[in-house]
C-alpha cells in the first residue's frame, strides 16, 4: 500500500508504533553497551587513582572516557557544559573526550585542568574515604564500596548517555534515508557555502539558509529550490516544539525566498493535529518510514 492510499491517522499510528519498538531495542543496546565501557573504565581508573586519591594525568590523557566519570562523581553532577565552563575548556573539545567512538587524547593542560575540577567538586559522600586524612581504611570495607560504587555510577552514565545515543543514531538514520532518496533520483552531494551556489541537479546538507539551518537544500534540474527539515521525535510534547520549529522556519525561509519550496520529513510519535498545522502553512509533509513521492516531488 503506497503512502498514498493511507490516511494521515495511518501513517501516524504506523509511525508511533515503529518508533517504540525501535527505542525499546536500540536504547536497550546502547545502555548495555555503555554500562558495560563504563564499569571497566571506572574500575581501572579506580585501580590506577589508589581509589581516587591520585588521578593521573596520563591516565585521564590515554583514557579521555574516564572524563565522564569525573563528571559524576561531583556534587551535583556538572553537566557537560556546566563542567567544561568551570574547567575553562571548550564543550566540543570535552565532547570529543566523551565520545565512545573518538580517540581524541586531551593535553597535558587539559587534563590538569580537569583533574583540579573534579577534586574541586568531587562529592565526598560518594568518596568518603578521602575525608580520612592519612588512613587507608575505615570501619568500613573500601573495596566494597568501590564496587558498588562502579556499578551505581555505570548505571547512571548508562542511563543518561543512552538517550543521548539514540536521538542521534535515531537523526542520522533519518538523514541517511533522505539522502538515499535524492541519490537515487540522481542527485549529487555537493559543498557550498549558500544556496546560490547550487547548481541544478545539486544537494548541500546542513546549509545556513536566512540564519536558519536547512538540513538538506536541493536545487532541481528546473531550478527550483527546495529545503528540507528533518524532525524526529520520541514524544507529542517533544515534537510540538520541532512543529513550532519548522514553521518558524517556514516564515524565514520563504519571507527571503518566496519561490521555495519547504518540505518536512518526520517520524516518531507525532499528533496529526501538528502535521495538520504543518500543511495549513505551507509545508509539505513526508513520513520518514515511508518516503514515497519525495525524491518525485523534489524533482518536479
Amino acid at each position: 500500500m503506497s503512502t498514498e492510499s493511507k490516511s494521515m491517522e495511518e501513517l501516524a499510528e504506523e509511525s508511533r508504533e515503529q518508533e517504540k519498538k525501535r527505542f525499546v531495542e536500540k536504547c536497550a543496546t546502547f545502555q548495555r553497551e555503555i554500562f558495560r565501557t563504563t564499569e571497566v573504565k571506572f574500575r581501572e581508573l579506580a585501580e590506577s587513582s589508589d581509589n581516587f586519591r591520585d588521578v593521573d594525568v596520563e591516565f585521564v590523557r590515554e583514557n579521555p572516557l574516564t572524563v565522564r566519570i569525573l563528571r559524576y562523581l561531583t556534587e551535583p553532577i556538572l553537566s557537560r557544559d556546566k563542567f567544561s565552563e568551570y574547567c575553562d575548556v571548550g564543550d566540543q573539545t570535552l565532547g570529543k573526550y566523551e565520545d565512545y567512538e573518538d580517540d581524541t587524547t586531551p593535553r597535558t593542560e587539559t587534563a590538569e585542568k580537569i583533574i583540579d575540577t573534579f577534586e574541586e567538586y568531587r562529592n565526598e559522600s560518594l568518596l568518603p574515604w578521602l575525608e580520612i586524612g592519612g588512613l587507608g581504611y575505615h570501619e568500613y570495607d573500601e573495596n566494597a564500596l568501590i564496587k558498588k560504587l562502579q556499578t551505581a555510577i555505570a548505571y547512571n552514565i548508562a542511563t543518561s548517555e543512552a538517550n543521548t545515543e539514540y536521538r542521534n543514531w535515531r537523526a542520522t538514520k533519518q538523514h541517511d534515508a533522505i539522502a538515499g532518496e535524492l541519490v537515487e533520483a540522481g542527485f549529487e552531494k555537493v559543498e557550498v557555502d549558500g544556496v546560490e551556489d547550487l547548481e541544478p541537479g545539486e544537494y548541500e546538507t546542513e546549509l545556513n539558509v536566512s540564519n536558519e539551518e536547512a538540513d538538506f537544500a536541493i536545487r532541481n534540474y528546473s531550478g527550483v529550490l527546495t529545503l528540507i527539515e528533518a524532525k524526529m521525535s520520541g514524544t507529542e510534547i517533544n515534537f510540538r516544539k520541532r512543529r513550532k520549529e519548522m514553521v518558524n522556519d517556514y516564515n524565514d525561509w520563504t519571507e527571503d525566498r518566496s519561490d521555495a519550496r519547504i518540505v518536512a520529513v518526520i517520524g516518531g510519535v507525532i499528533n496529526t493535529n501538528d502535521v495538520e498545522t504543518l500543511q495549513e502553512t505551507g509545508i509539505r509533509v513526508f513520513w520518514d518510514h515511508q518516503l514515497d513521492g519525495l525524491s518525485e516531488f523534489v524533482s518536479s
